[in-house]
Order: structure tokens, then sequence, then C-alpha cells
């Protein structure tokens, strides 16, 4: 059976099932889980339901009361999902809110993103802002804006270049760089924006390098104290290198 279309240019309503395109210029209202190739939103759009789509553009404002699960989602206004995630590809210019959880293969925040619930990615990149009530899990992580983390940030790789305002409470990984911008605009974003430093209650890595963090506890193998750090403990195996203009309260080499 051949599925069909829907475009929506006022006021409309669309019923479950499934279709091959939904485009919504108007306003809409939905009820009952919903599977499409393709969704757009340019007006508003209120979902009901689950919802399953191959790719969704939200240019207007988007609320899914349900869970969503997509292969492509471009955020370019305002999306609210009421449950949970789950999208290979995501890119967010503007603003998305995940009351659940979330699971991607590859994220791009250039806007900002607030996930109240566990994360999970393989690649995420931070040129706005994140904010996560719980914890992130993933393999590489690279934030040049902000990143408030009230739980583990945990990876394989994790590079923040930020500054003041930017905070987790925990950060796990193998390789860990905290440190200025290398790039100029972002640099300069960031210190009209934030003052200060970046804030961690407990960092534990093999290799970790810092610059302008305070930091409690520190636990690795190779710790790199490059320049204005402040640390409460610090705990390593291998080999310790602290500025002139960083301070260490405790330190031990254990192993």
């Amino acid at each position: 059976m051949e599925k069909g279309s829907i475009k929506i240019l006022g006021e409309g309503f669309i019923s479950s099932g499934e279709y091959e395109n939904i485009k919504i210029v108007g306003s809409s209202k939905s009820k009952g889980n919903v599977k499409s190739n393709e969704v757009k939103v340019l007006g508003d759009a209120k979902f009901e339901g689950d919802i399953n789509i191959k790719n969704f553009v939200v240019n207007g404002k988007t609320i899914i009361r349900g869970n969503l699960k997509a292969e492509r989602v471009r955020v370019n206004g305002q999306l609210n999902i009421e449950g949970d995630a789950e999208i290979d590809d995501l890119v967010i210019t503007a603003q998305q809110k995940v009351d659940g959880k979330l699971k991607c293969n590859n994220v791009t925040i250039r806007g900002q993103l607030s996930v109240n619930e566990n994360m999970y990615a393989q690649d995420i990149k931070i040129y706005g802002e994140m904010r996560n009530k719980s914890n992130i899990e993933c393999e590489d992580i690279k934030v040049c804006g902000a990143i408030k983390c009230d739980g583990l940030l945990n990876g394989e790789n994790i590079y923040v270049y930020s500054g003041g305002g930017s905070y987790c409470k925990e950060i796990g990984a193998t390789n860990i760089k905290i440190g200025r911008s290398k790039d100029a605009f972002s640099l300069i974003k960031i210190i009209n924006i934030f003052s200060g430093k970046f804030k961690c209650n407990l960092i534990e890595g093999d290799t970790i390098e810092l610059e302008d963090a305070s930091i409690k506890d520190i636990r690795g193998k190779s710790i790199s104290l490059v320049d204005n750090c402040d640390v409460v403990n610090i705990e390593y195996s291998d080999n310790l290198s602290v500025s002139d203009n960083s301070t260490v309260k405790n330190s031990i080499k254990v192993g």
C-alpha cells in the first residue's frame, strides 16, 4: 500500500499512521504514533505519541509528548521531547530539550541542548552550550563553547576549550585536555560571556593536561598543570608537572 503525504498550511490534525512526507507550515496537532520518511516543521507542531522519522527538520516549534527515533535531525528552531530520543545524526543551531535519555552517534551543537537524563553518543562537538542533569557517556567530545554536567562525563578522549561558567561534577577518560580555545573568535566570544575557571570535583584519566582550571581531586598517570590552575589533591603514578602560577595543596605519587 502506497504511503500518503501531508502538507498543512493553516491549522490541521495528523492521525496516527505511516506517511511518506509531512510538511507543516501552519499549526498542527497529532495523537498516536507517527512514522514518516521526512517531517519538516516551519510552524508549530504538537505530537502526542511516539515518532519514528528518517529525516526531521525543525525550523519552527515542535513538542513531542512521547519518544523520538530518527536517523537525521536538524534543529533550527525549538524542539522539546518529553520522552527519550534515539538519533543517528543530530545538529542543533537553535534549541533542543530532552526530558528523558538521549542516544546518538554524532552530535553537533551550535545552539543549546538540555538533557535531563543520561546521554550516550559516539562523537560530540559543542560550539554552543550543553546542559546535562545526569551522566554523559561518549567516545570523543570536543567543547569549544560551554558545558554543564551535573554527573559524570565519561569518554575516551575529552577536549574542553572553554572557560569559567563550564562545569562537570566528574570526568573520566583516557586522554583529557582542558584549556583555552585556540580559535580567536571562540576565545573572544567566551571571554565576553564567561569569567573564571573551568570547575570539576574529580578528574580521573591516563593523560591529563589542564589550563585555567579549578579542581578538587585529580587521579592519573601523567598530569600537567600548564597554566593558572588550582588543585586540592593529586594522585599520580608516572609524571606530575606544575607551572609556576598553578597551586597544588597535596600531591602523592602512587604505584
